[in-house]
């Protein structure tokens, strides 16, 4: 199983699990853009060449690019792609850290806490430091996910991204399914799973029973909820203005406020 997590230093990169116990670390929302490393390209080579199944989990244009590499693995490679709407470098999160609490004090970060349940457009940032202490904060209280959000902080090459549509790159895509129907939401979240092909077909059906409740939706139904999946991202007013900060080695608070000023 191959998804992105953080290393001690909080930085994003793509591992692998082969146990049920260290699927924990490739749980969770991470709002960085991951790094997809040739040592961990190696270990997946490793273990295709050894006819072991592999999962991939990943943005779509990563799991686009390992499809590509692994080609000749057509049948015991599985990839599942994210609905994503871009994100910031890792560099960026890094100063937001270390401008907050130092890095080497954070113990634990969480993007989307489910701590006060999971409504659209709800994002609680749960930070526990090494001394013990907690930190709370909705969307609109924290910089970075100011800047994730609102698209001041995406990466360049998100902006005109191929893949925001319903032609996806991995067998399955998921991600949340906003304003979903009532009888649908238990206000614990809902995922969205789209069955791209044959291969996500049997993959789905294989695990089908072991959730909650599922409920089939026509494809246009979801587009119709996540832009993501029709047009790529519009270019932020002000990122400009966050880029040119960011450069300057200002802190990313004070970049979001400047670049909201310009707006």
């Amino acid at each position: 199983m191959c998804g992105a997590a953080f290393d001690e230093d909080f930085r994003c990169r793509y591992e692998i699990a082969r146990d049920e116990a260290s699927l924990a670390k490739l749980r969770g929302s991470k709002y960085v853009k991951a790094a997809l490393r040739r040592g961990f390209l190696d270990e997946m080579r490793t273990a295709l060449e050894s006819g072991v199944p592999v999962l991939f989990t990943g943005t779509p244009c990563h799991v686009a690019a390992v499809r590509r590499m692994f080609a000749k693995f057509a049948d015991t490679l599985f990839t599942v792609d994210l609905i994503c709407a871009g994100c910031p470098d890792q560099s960026i999160f890094d100063r937001y850290l270390e401008n907050n609490w130092g890095l080497s004090n954070v113990a634990k970060y969480e993007f989307r806490s489910k701590a006060r349940g999971w409504r659209h457009r709800h994002y609680l940032l749960h930070v526990v430091l090494k001394d013990g202490r907690e930190i709370w904060r909705e969307r609109g209280e924290d910089e970075y996910m100011t800047a994730m959000s609102s698209g001041l902080g995406r990466s360049g090459g998100c902006q005109n991204c191929p893949y925001c549509t319903m032609d996806r790159p991995g067998d399955l895509t998921i991600g949340d399914f906003w304003l979903v129907p009532e009888e649908m939401d238990d206000g614990k979240g809902t995922s969205a799973i789209l069955v791209n092909n044959e291969k996500g077909r049997r993959l789905f059906e294989s695990v089908r029973g072991d959730f909650v409740k599922t409920a089939e939706y026509p494809p246009f139904y979801l587009q119709e909820r996540q832009w993501r999946l029709r047009t790529p991202p519009p270019l932020a007013p002000g990122r400009a203005a966050f880029m040119e900060c960011i450069a300057s080695g200002m802190s990313v608070k004070e970049a979001v406020e400047k670049a909201q000023e310009a707006d």
